[in-house]
């Protein structure tokens, strides 16, 4: 069984050059699959784990400034699916959970994304920014906010066992070492198709980006928010701010978004 990827419904909300984007990502996702199944054999915690699931980015990333990379750390019950495709339909709708049934506003961590983009992309501090719902219903959300969504974890968590949807590290950490440790770092490859100006990751903490970045990775031994990813193929930097989980109990003005903002404002000031 291949892996997912866009429903031809939704293919003609993406340009021809995302197009291109799109093939490119497909084929790292099929051989990663392939890598995974693979890693898989003789290993009984992961006999219940067939397929990793794909991601990358909604339509109109491409001409999105600045491109925005949100990386996290692991889905939920959504093997079989592209993460995409399922929440094109979910922000097309405003709504997201079983048959869209919860209102985005409801849906902490999808209602950050759409805000921390919106205010990153407009300069908007989240007293001036409008409400998930508004974004999504307001006309199609992706003439007005896109951008990439990753999870660091291929393997979508089953929830076997578990009474919360806590991080599965086992499980993760199956996923991170198949990626990096199997001939290729396929995740830096995904991040490098993507090419975004601004990475944000959910309380991955700096030993794992160490892992994933190696010598790419700068940073300074106080601060634990605030990294630069250089890409000497590119002559580039990336900022790349470790937050706090977008679905943690952590203030949505205060902690998260407003914090953000600022890093990349004197981020950009820098540069000047």
């Amino acid at each position: 069984m291949s892996c997912p990827g866009i429903n031809e419904n939704f293919l003609n909300l993406y340009t021809f050059s995302e197009h291109d984007l799109l093939i490119k990502l497909g084929a790292l996702f099929e051989e990663w699959d392939n890598v995974y199944k693979k890693y898989r054999k003789g290993k009984s915690e992961l006999q219940n784990y067939e397929m990793i699931v794909p991601d990358g980015f909604y339509p109109n990333y491409i001409s999105q400034k600045p491109k925005i990379l949100f990386i996290g750390r692991e889905s939920y019950t959504i093997e079989g699916c592209n993460y995409i495709d399922l929440f094109i339909d979910h922000y097309l709708a405003g709504r997201t959970g079983y048959n869209n049934c919860q209102p985005i506003n409801k849906d902490k961590f999808h209602k950050l994304l759409i805000q921390v983009a919106y205010g990153l992309i407009y300069g908007k501090d989240w007293d001036n920014t409008p409400y998930a719902a508004d974004i999504c219903h307001k006309g199609n959300i992706f003439e007005k906010v896109s951008f990439a969504f990753m999870n660091l974890s291929k393997l979508s968590n089953n929830l076997d066992g578990q009474n919360t949807t806590n991080t599965n590290w086992s499980l993760f950490d199956h996923a991170v070492n198949m990626s990096l440790n199997c001939g290729r770092n396929f995740i830096l490859d995904e991040i490098k198709l993507l090419d975004p100006d601004l990475i944000i990751t959910m309380n991955l903490e700096r030993h794992r980006l160490k892992k994933v970045f190696g010598e790419m990775l700068e940073f300074e031994d106080n601060d634990w928010w605030k990294y630069k990813v250089k890409f000497p193929e590119k002559d580039k930097k990336c900022l790349l701010i470790d937050s706090w989980h977008f679905s943690s109990t952590k203030k949505d003005k205060e902690e998260i978004h407003d914090p953000i903002l600022k890093i990349w404002r004197d981020f950009c000031a820098e540069k000047m």
